[in-house]
């Protein structure tokens, strides 16, 4: 794995520490949670690898097509299932 991935992912696994730490039902899961998450991601991730170096601009342009299509989903969805 190249070290921007290695960093990346690390990044994945501090943060899903720190979300679980205070609920100590999630928090004995945090290692299941942190993969899951990075085996979810990887594909893209790969996606936008150039060798080792990850083109983080590319990719957070991506995501923030990603994240603005699923609201625009989920505003249109609550909208139809309020009748408007």
């Amino acid at each position: 794995m190249g070290a921007d991935k290695e960093i990346l992912y690390n990044i994945v696994k501090r943060n899903v520490d720190n979300l679980t730490r205070n609920i100590p039902i999630l928090g004995m899961f945090s290692d299941t949670i942190s993969n899951y998450v990075i085996k979810y991601i990887d594909p893209y991730v790969s996606g936008f690898m150039e060798g080792e170096e990850l083109d983080v601009d590319q990719l957070s342009e991506f995501t923030k097509y990603e994240v603005n299509h699923k609201i625009d989903e989920f505003k249109n969805y609550y909208k139809t299932q309020k009748g408007e």
